[in-house]
């Protein structure tokens, strides 16, 4: 993040999900770019687990 104002977004889901949720959140900040990358695998470790825990319960 290079400029104030800047905002990370980590999700765990699927490409297509991940799709959906870049479309939704450029429909909340108009024109500020918004870009989808993957992360490195084990980047988000924390992230992974949480979600396994969530689906199980």
């Amino acid at each position: 993040m290079s400029e104030e104002g800047d905002l990370a977004l980590g999700i765990y889901a699927s490409a297509e999900k991940a799709r959906e949720v870049v479309e939704r959140v450029r429909g909340v900040v108009g024109g500020r770019e918004v870009v989808l990358t993957a992360a490195a695998v084990g980047q988000f470790e924390e992230l992974a687990e949480q979600y396994r825990i969530e689906r199980r319960g």
